[in-house]
């Protein structure tokens, strides 16, 4: 099974910009990584957080997404 746990978020001053950064566990049968997400704040606090935290998930997701047959056309 593949899970998710959302340590936290915090706004962060880098580059004259407002970045979200996100840090979250995600666990794969019982193994778990620890990931970090990033993405500038354009004026939506929230959404940016959701951006930063599919960011962080994504790399460890998307494998498990596309080895599924319904990703392979014959």
């Amino acid at each position: 099974a593949l899970t998710f746990e959302l340590i936290g978020a915090k706004p962060v001053r880098a580059f004259d910009a407002t970045v979200i950064m996100v840090a979250a566990v995600v666990r794969v049968a019982g193994s778990g990584t620890k990931v970090i997400g990033a993405a500038v704040d354009e004026g939506d606090p929230i959404t940016t957080a959701a951006r930063a935290a599919l960011q962080a998930v994504n790399r460890l997701v998307a494998p498990h997404l596309s080895a599924g047959p319904s990703c392979h056309p014959r």
